[in-house]
């Protein structure tokens, strides 16, 4: 079981940092737990007192949602390369499609030379 869940954790790099960033939280909620006396916070127009505790929660809940937004808006590398390469193929297909139309294109050409030679021919004979 303890294999299992070190290859579920280090095979994904979404899951370790998952991992990690939920020890971080319960660490940091534990020294919240333990601070409990109240601090008083000035802000620019009035203060107040309030629980360290709350301080500290309020904190973290502030940089994880900034943490997230930010990743969120962030191009991911996998998003990128998934981009480039629908863009290839369109390029790919774009360049096979021409090819195509300049094979129909000579073909064309070379039918109705070879009906005006024909006809040519056989007003010559």
């Amino acid at each position: 079981m303890k294999d299992a869940l070190l290859e579920l954790l280090f095979m994904h790099p979404r899951n370790l940092l998952a991992a990690t960033s939920s020890l971080l939280v319960l660490i940091i909620l534990c020294l919240a737990a333990v601070n409990l006396q109240p601090v008083s916070l000035n802000l620019v127009v009035s203060s107040f007192s309030c629980p360290l505790a709350a301080v500290i929660v309020l904190a973290v809940v502030a940089g994880l949602l900034s943490g997230v937004s930010a990743s969120r808006l962030l191009p991911s590398q996998a998003r990128q390369e998934r981009q480039l390469a629908e863009w290839q193929a369109a390029d790919a297909k774009l360049a096979a499609s021409v090819q195509s139309d300049r094979e129909k294109q000579l073909e064309a050409k070379i039918a109705t030379l070879e009906t005006a030679l024909k006809q040519a021919l056989g007003k010559r004979g």
